[in-house]
């Protein structure tokens, strides 16, 4: 049983919360969940303010959802598969996430199927040039999002 004081002390960081980073794989399943990732999401976005940015890391392969998308403020995502790349995406979540929670961006994001059911090795072309031209392309101030599965439209999104 959690001491009453203990209790109090975790009340009371509810307010000194300024932003949630979720290190999701993207592609969890849960016995009669169909979208399991996207509800943790949801539920997170109902037990804090509105205006605390929710950061999103997943798998590139994962099981982009529009809920995943309608309830988190920023996605980041795995660009190379084999995944070598976990710990400079996570920094950059971060680092997005924190610009989002001090005022200084406003991310906007979308998703589009890209009608591709097969993952790419980003070693070799034409991925390789795909992924090497992304930070240029992020330089726009656009951030890309990636190709996804989805297992509710049975294809890729990006």
């Amino acid at each position: 049983m959690m001491p009453k004081h203990s209790w109090r002390q975790l009340k009371d960081l509810e307010n000194a919360i300024g932003m949630i980073i979720l290190p999701l794989h993207g592609a969890m399943v849960a016995d009669g969940y169909d979208e399991s990732e996207g509800d943790l999401i949801s539920r997170v976005r109902s037990i804090v303010e509105p205006e605390i940015p929710i950061g999103v890391e997943l798998d590139l392969h994962c099981h982009l959802t529009q809920t995943m998308v309608e309830q988190s403020d920023l996605i980041a995502i795995y660009r190379e598969y084999p995944h070598t790349d976990i710990l400079q995406r996570a920094e950059a979540l971060l680092n997005m996430t924190v610009d989002m929670a001090l005022g200084k961006t406003r991310p906007v994001m979308a998703m589009h199927d890209c009608r591709m059911i097969n993952l790419y090795p980003t070693a070799l072309e034409p991925m390789r040039s795909i992924v090497n031209r992304l930070p240029e392309v992020e330089q726009g101030g656009k951030y890309h999002l990636r190709r996804y599965w989805s297992r509710l439209s049975l294809g890729r999104c990006c």
